[in-house]
C-alpha cells in the first residue's frame, strides 16, 4: 500500500500552465504560433465540442481517478481462462500455481541468470538521471508507410549485450542512487534553516549523473532453462471461442527483463495478457478503451503507434485537455501473483526502483484480434484500377471512409443532417494528430495553406461516386459483420476504425499529410469558414 501511496502521489500534480505551447523543449508563445496548425485545433475542438484554454487561463490542480484491481481465486478448471476473458476487465488472480514455479526462487540468483540466460540481443536502451521511460519505436526506414517525425524524446538505441553486463549496470545504478541520496540527506543536515533544506536536497539529489537504463524481451522459448523454470503455464493459454479452429492463432510465452526504475509509457494490446511477476515487484496502471481519447495515442502511422503521447510524470494539459479526469484500475504486483490484463485495455508498468524486475506473460490472440485480421483492409484494387489521378483517388478515399462509419457506426455523412463523421473525424484529428503537428510539419508536401478538399468539385463527385460507393458499400458490410457489435465496445471499434481512416488516407497522400487532409475535408462547412485565417 505504501508503494501504491507514493505512485498516487506522484500523479496527485498541481500544474500551472499558461497558453504556451511546449513541444519537446520547443516553446512557441500562442501568438507567435502557426496560425493554420491553430486553425487545425480550433475546427477539431469547434467540432468534437472540447474546448481550448483561454489565454493567460491557469489550469487547476488535476488528478487521476483510481481503484485497486479486484482480487479473484484461481479455479483449476481448463475453461476458467476464458471465463476471465468473458469478463471483459483486468484482474488479479491468487491462488495459482504461479507463487511455486522455479522461478520464483531461481531467478533472484544473479549467478543463475548468467549461467542460463548468458546474452539478450536486442536490449532497448536509453540514459537518463532519474529513471526511464519506454516507447518502442518502429524505425521508419522499415516501414517506408509511417509518419516521419522529428522527436524530442530521448534517444533509444537496441544492441545486443550479456546478462553479466545487464546485471552490472544495474548494480552501478543502485548505487548511484544510494550515493545521490546520501548527499542530498547530507545537504539537508548542513542547511542552515528549514527552509534551506528542501532546495540543499535538490541539489545533493543533482549530483547523480545520468545512468543507462536496460530493458529487455523476447520470446520465453529462447531460453530454454528459464522457460522450464515458469512451468506449468498452459492453463493461461486458451483460444477465443470465436476464433475457428482451422484459424492458425498460437498463444505466446514473453518474458521481459527491466532494470530498476524502468517504466513502460501507456500502451495496448489486441491479444489477451497473463501477466506473471517474478522478481521484484512492478506498479501497474490499466485504462479501460473508454479511456483512450484522454490518453492520447499516437496516429497509427506513427512509428510508435498504440502508444500515449502523454509523459506522466509532468502532463501538458493544455497540449492534452483531456487528460483531466482520467481514471484508472492500479496494482502493484509482487512475486508469485497473475495479472490478467484484457484487450485493448492500456497499461502502464513502473519497475521497483530497489531491483531488476523479471516477468513472463503469456499472450493469446483474441477474437477480436482475428476478426480485424480477417478485413481486408488496405486500398481496394478495383479503386486502383478506376481511380488514377490524386483528384479522383481523394474522392473515393472520402466516399469509402464515410460509407464504412455508416455501416458500422450508424454516422450520417459529412454535410448531411448532424454531419457526425465530420465530428468523428475531427475528434481523430484532435486526439492523435493535433498535438504533433509541428513535427510533422518539415516533411509535409502538400502545402496546407494550398491545399483544398475536392468535396467542392460537383462533376467529379458525380462521375466517382457510383463506382466508388458500387466497390465500397459490400466492404463495408463486411466491416460491420465483423466489429459492428457482437460484444465489441463502441470504444474498441473507434479506436480500430480511427486506424483505419489513417490507412485508408495514407494511400492517397503522403503519411505525413494525412492531417492535412483530414483538416481540409472534414467538415466542408467549418473548413470553409476558416480558410482565411
Amino acid at each position: 500500500m505504501a508503494f501504491i501511496r507514493a505512485a498516487l502521489l506522484g500523479v496527485l500534480l498541481t500544474l500551472s500552465y499558461t497558453w504556451v505551447v511546449d513541444y519537446g523543449g520547443l516553446e512557441l508563445a500562442r501568438s507567435s504560433f502557426d496560425r493554420y496548425w491553430v486553425w487545425i485545433l480550433d475546427v477539431a475542438m469547434e467540432v468534437s465540442g472540447a474546448e481550448a484554454p483561454a489565454a493567460e487561463e491557469k489550469v487547476p490542480a488535476h488528478y487521476i481517478r483510481a481503484r485497486e484491481v479486484e482480487r479473484i481465486k484461481w479455479e483449476p478448471e481448463d475453461a476458467f481462462a476464458a471465463h476471465l476473458a468473458e469478463l471483459g476487465r483486468p484482474v488479479v488472480l491468487t491462488n495459482t500455481v504461479i507463487s511455486k514455479w522455479p522461478a520464483v526462487r531461481n531467478w533472484r540468483e544473479n549467478s543463475y541468470l548468467r549461467s542460463h540466460a548468458p546474452t539478450l540481443p536486442s536490449v532497448w536502451n536509453q540514459s537518463g538521471a532519474a529513471g526511464a521511460t519506454f516507447v518502442p519505436w518502429r524505425l521508419v526506414e522499415e516501414m517506408p508507410t509511417r509518419l516521419v517525425v522529428e522527436s524530442q524524446r530521448c534517444a533509444i538505441r537496441m544492441h545486443e549485450t550479456s546478462m553479466a553486463r545487464f546485471l552490472s549496470t544495474a548494480a552501478e545504478h543502485l548505487a548511484a542512487e544510494a550515493a545521490a541520496d546520501a548527499a542530498a540527506a547530507a545537504a539537508v543536515a548542513d542547511a542552515s534553516d528549514a527552509a534551506a533544506a528542501p532546495a540543499a536536497e535538490a541539489v545533493g539529489k543533482g549530483t547523480k549523473g545520468a545512468t543507462e537504463y536496460l530493458y529487455y524481451t523476447d520470446d520465453l522459448s529462447f531460453f530454454p532453462r528459464l522457460d522450464l523454470d515458469s512451468s506449468p503455464r498452459d492453463f493461461l493459454k486458451f483460444r477465443d471461442r470465436g476464433i475457428p479452429n482451422e484459424t492458425h492463432f498460437d498463444s505466446q510465452s514473453m518474458v521481459w527483463f527491466a532494470h530498476p526504475s524502468v517504466t513502460a509509457q501507456p500502451h495496448y494490446d489486441l491479444s489477451h495478457n497473463f501477466f506473471a511477476q517474478v522478481r521484484s515487484s512492478k506498479l501497474i496502471m490499466l485504462f479501460s478503451p473508454e479511456q483512450s481519447e484522454r490518453l492520447y495515442f499516437n496516429p497509427r502511422l506513427h512509428p510508435a503507434h498504440r502508444q500515449s503521447q502523454v509523459d506522466f510524470d509532468a502532463p501538458n494539459l493544455t497540449r492534452y485537455p483531456r487528460f483531466r479526469g482520467l481514471t484508472t484500475l492500479i496494482v502493484t504486483l509482487e512475486p508469485g501473483e497473475l495479472l490478467y490484463i484484457p484487450p485493448f485495455w492500456a497499461h502502464r508498468v513502473e519497475s521497483s526502483a530497489d531491483d531488476v524486475t523479471i516477468s513472463v506473460s503469456v499472450i493469446s490472440p483474441s477474437e477480436i484480434e482475428a476478426r480485424w485480421g480477417s478485413i481486408n483492409r488496405k486500398w481496394p484494387e478495383q479503386f486502383e484500377e478506376d481511380f488514377k489521378t490524386p483528384g479522383s483517388k481523394i474522392v473515393a478515399a472520402r466516399i469509402l471512409i464515410e460509407t464504412v462509419l455508416r455501416a458500422v457506426l450508424g454516422l450520417t455523412p459529412a454535410g448531411g443532417g448532424d454531419d457526425d463523421v465530420a465530428e468523428f473525424m475531427a475528434a481523430l484529428l484532435e486526439t492523435r494528430y493535433a498535438p504533433i503537428l509541428p513535427q510533422l510539419t518539415p516533411f509535409m508536401q502538400l502545402n496546407p495553406r494550398k491545399f483544398k478538399c475536392l468535396r467542392s468539385k460537383a462533376a467529379l463527385h458525380k462521375r466517382i461516386e457510383p463506382k466508388a460507393l458500387a466497390i465500397a458499400e459490400p466492404l463495408a458490410v463486411h466491416f460491420a459483420r465483423a466489429i459492428g457489435g457482437n460484444g465489441v465496445s463502441a470504444a474498441v471499434r473507434t479506436i480500430l476504425l480511427r486506424d483505419y481512416i489513417e490507412d485508408t488516407l495514407a494511400s492517397v497522400v503522403e503519411p505525413n499529410d494525412v492531417p492535412v487532409l483530414i483538416a481540409n475535408c472534414w467538415p466542408a462547412a467549418v473548413v470553409e469558414a476558416k480558410t482565411s485565417v
